[in-house]
């Protein structure tokens, strides 16, 4: 139910109802923070198996 049409207080409202300022900047941030960890760890992955396989370790 929108607020307008409603008399209950913010710490009374269901979890759902409630916006978090700045939650999706956030969100935003901690995707992209994931996705360049799994593209540097996947890198390093990738050039370790070559240079183990060129010096047969």
């Amino acid at each position: 139910m929108p607020r307008r049409f409603s008399d209950v207080p913010d710490h009374l409202r269901e979890p759902h109802e409630i916006e978090v300022r700045g939650f999706w900047n956030v969100y935003v941030v901690a995707i992209g923070v994931v996705i360049l960890l799994g593209l540097l760890t996947g890198s390093v992955w990738i050039a370790w198996r070559l240079l183990s396989a060129r010096l047969g370790l």
